[in-house]
């Protein structure tokens, strides 16, 4: 069970996120919002989100944050494939605490240093 103090944090990110939502129709500024809000309340050190391109079925990473500040290049997946592909086969979350030493990491694309 989560502690009062932390499920506070969460709402109030869910919250500046909804707020984000319902003040503009422009998609990159309101994910690039919500990868700041969850970057900030899970402290990583390094997030990224990608949509799934229904006509190709691929993900494609629409934007992603650094503590570095670096951005990952553009990049696609299919479905399965690495650590995102594995999250959208399988509908579930998946928490990473070390990227590199995942197995089916991919190169370029589930590392901070891009």
């Amino acid at each position: 069970m989560r502690k009062p103090k932390y499920r506070i944090r969460e709402l109030s990110a869910l919250n500046r996120i909804a707020s984000s939502i319902n003040s503009t129709l422009e998609l990159a500024h309101v994910l690039d919002s919500a990868l700041q809000e969850v970057q900030e309340l899970f402290r990583v050190e390094a997030c990224s989100l990608m949509l799934l391109d229904e006509p190709t079925g691929e993900l494609v990473l629409e934007t992603s944050r650094s503590q570095q500040g670096d951005r990952i290049q553009p990049v696609r997946l299919r479905v399965g494939e690495g650590i995102a592909g594995w999250v959208a086969r399988e509908g579930q979350p998946l928490l990473v605490a070390d990227v590199q030493r995942t197995r089916g990491g991919i190169s370029g694309v589930d590392r901070t240093s891009v």
